[in-house]
């Protein structure tokens, strides 16, 4: 463990496109938490040497709360595999909690695709964009998870499903701060109703005219896979899905099904 006075207690760890931005939300309400800013700081993985940056780390964190937290989605991609931040995260804090929340893999890909565009990312046909390796593998939920799993404990990784998100934000709420283990009874749960998780697709006038003050662009409507498009995903990840319910013992059989 470093030494050190105060130490991040919670990461939001991901996955992408799957209400990231909206958990953290509900959490900097809470006030006996300060989250960081920037939300995401990528420390770990954008720091080789970060034992001797922790200063720069410390810095995102603005109050000194009962708990600080951050959420880097980027700590469960990819380069997490080559760096095994986990170690790095475990050597900074072995007492560290771990947030990490779902999606079903076909809602996710049509998300993560329409971020893209409205960003001028891609000009992709979905379909085609969708199936390639990089988009593929951020719904490679166990793979992701797996490793922290086994460096912390399962005790120390509390798994959402971006369903339960969408249909009962309250108990969302509640069953991290249990998980967190802060006090609720006072928390203003009436402020998170309004909170969206799909920030990113919202349609509304608002959201069309902040898009073109970005340089964005806009989608009158929501992308569609092709079936054989849905078809191939869900044989690609099929493996991963059983593996996550088998870590975490629940059902995700849904996600299998056309």
């Amino acid at each position: 463990m470093i030494p050190s006075s105060k130490r991040v207690n919670f990461i939001i760890l991901g996955a992408m496109k799957c209400g990231t931005t909206t958990l953290s939300h509900i959490l900097k309400i809470h006030p006996d938490i300060c989250f960081s800013q920037p939300k995401e700081t990528n420390f770990f993985s954008k720091n080789v040497d970060w034992k001797e940056k922790l200063n720069i780390y410390h810095s995102y964190f603005k109050e000194n709360r009962q708990l600080w937290g951050e959420g880097s989605t980027g700590y469960s991609k990819p380069i997490s595999y080559k760096q095994s931040l986990w170690n790095s995260i475990y050597e900074y804090n072995p007492e560290m909690k771990f947030i990490y929340i779902v999606r079903n893999p076909l809602d996710r890909s049509i998300s993560h695709y329409s971020h893209n565009f409205i960003r001028n990312r891609t000009t992709s046909n979905i379909d085609k964009l969708v199936m390639k390796q990089n988009f593929l593998k951020v719904s490679c939920y166990f793979k992701q998870v797996s490793p922290y799993v086994q460096k912390f404990g399962a005790s120390q990784v509390l798994l959402l499903d971006f369903d339960d998100l969408i249909s009962a934000k309250q108990q969302v709420a509640k069953n991290m701060f249990d998980f967190l283990e802060i006090e609720s009874t006072n928390f203003p749960y009436e402020n998170i109703q309004n909170l969206h998780a799909n920030n990113s697709e919202n349609s509304s006038l608002k959201s069309k005219l902040r898009r073109v003050s970005l340089g964005r662009k806009t989608m009158e409507e929501k992308p569609q896979l092709l079936p054989e498009t849905k078809q191939k995903i869900i044989n690609y990840l099929r493996n991963d899905i059983e593996s996550l319910e088998k870590l975490f013992n629940k059902d995700f059989s849904k996600w299998l099904i056309l």
